[in-house]
């Protein structure tokens, strides 16, 4: 086993293995290491995703595509709706599929990768990060390197092995619950919102088909409102009520980072990205474009520090720059935004859903959703960002 990288990133999730390959391209030696046996397993999202943002990073394909959404239908709590089309095509994954996909193109870029890969510590000389002790099929090993990029995900513990705060508020946690399901009667190419407080407090249900008869079916409950009920107890009861007749293949559970991107994503030879550095958008949850970013702008970043041969938090920071230019601004926006979110009552909701159907068609534009409610109701236009951005 080498014991001496350039770089070494931890976690094989999407920003990880695009931080991996895309430092590897560039002919360094790359280290990337994922805790669980295999990776893409445990699913722990909704698989969705736009095709503009991951086409950035890779050309889609079929084998890991279950299916391509077209329309949006938002459902109101008194169970009116409305269906948004003419919007950016989405993609529900495979993740287990894409993520091995994203790992494997590390790899044949040239980066070493191990799975049952533990980070136990960071060797840390002088106040600067050198290096990762590893445990590897129960082999305690110190591995050293230039630059560590920790995406080790929203339980992160290597950033604040290096003495940045990462540890989210519990109001900024939502509990998110998720059944994979077949044998269910619905459209494939039809995404489903559910918002109601009794659903989902906090948050919201989904519906996102994998398939003719298959879907992912779950919701997201806020951390910072109370509820009476599990997550759990509330998925149950949304699905005996959508789905009676209904199959449950596979659940999944965990928590959703739903705060303010961390203030501090660097330090001496580390940085961070992903989940660990709560780079989830805060009305949605979503992560995996963002994680795919973060992981590029790291990749970048860590290639100019090693070719100056500076790895110092002070040139390490371009990173945080870039990322706060380029996404941060938005994710802090989306966050005052969901704050006003919350503020909205099921009969605002109603309202919403009402005003929407009533401009139900295939030229329906997000720019005329805005506008058309604003004139009607300048609180309701909080809730598009939710659904959309």
């Amino acid at each position: 086993m080498e014991t001496e990288y350039a770089v070494i990133v931890i976690g094989a999730g999407p920003a990880g293995s695009i931080a991996a390959a895309t430092v590897a391209e560039k002919g360094f030696k790359v280290l990337l290491i994922e805790k669980r046996q295999e990776i893409g397993s445990p699913i722990r999202c909704a698989e969705a995703v736009t095709k503009e943002g991951i086409s950035e990073f890779i050309d889609p394909e079929t084998r890991w595509i279950a299916a391509e959404i077209n329309v949006l239908r938002l459902y109101a709590p008194n169970g009116s709706s409305a269906s948004i089309r003419g919007l950016a095509t989405g993609y529900i994954l495979e993740r287990k599929i894409f993520d091995r996909e994203l790992a494997s193109r590390a790899a044949n870029a040239g980066a070493d990768v191990m799975v049952r890969t533990h980070a136990t510590g960071l060797l840390v000389e002088g106040g600067k990060v050198r290096g990762v002790h590893i445990n590897h099929l129960g082999e305690e090993v110190l591995v050293t390197s230039h630059v560590v990029i920790a995406a080790d995900g929203v339980e992160s513990q290597v950033a604040r092995w290096a003495g940045l705060d990462t540890l989210p508020k519990l109001r900024h946690i939502d509990t998110g619950v998720q059944y994979l399901m077949s044998d269910l009667e619905i459209e494939p190419q039809v995404a489903e919102f559910h918002f109601a407080r009794g659903i989902a407090p906090g948050g919201y249900a989904w519906v996102f088909p994998k398939g003719e008869r298959m879907a992912n079916v779950g919701l997201a409950i806020g951390g910072n409102v109370s509820h009476p009920k599990t997550a759990h107890r509330y998925l149950r009861e949304f699905v005996d009520k959508r789905f009676p007749r209904n199959a449950i293949l596979g659940i999944t559970a965990g928590g959703i980072p739903t705060g303010a991107t961390i203030r501090k994503m660097v330090t001496d030879g580390l940085m961070v990205a992903g989940d660990a550095a709560h780079h989830t958008n805060p009305l949605t949850g979503g992560g995996i474009v963002n994680a795919m970013k973060a992981g590029k702008l790291a990749g970048a970043v860590a290639i100019k520090a090693l070719e100056i041969g500076d790895c110092s938090k002070e040139t390490l920071r371009a990173y945080e720059r870039e990322w706060r230019r380029s996404v941060g601004k938005s994710l802090e926006r989306f966050y005052r935004i969901k704050g006003a979110f919350l503020g909205l009552t099921d009969r605002d909701l109603n309202e919403a859903a009402s005003v929407l159907a009533k401009l139900d068609g295939k030229d329906l534009t997000l720019r005329r959703v805005f506008m058309t409610l604003f004139k009607s109701n300048p609180k309701l236009s909080l809730l598009i960002p939710r659904i959309f951005v």
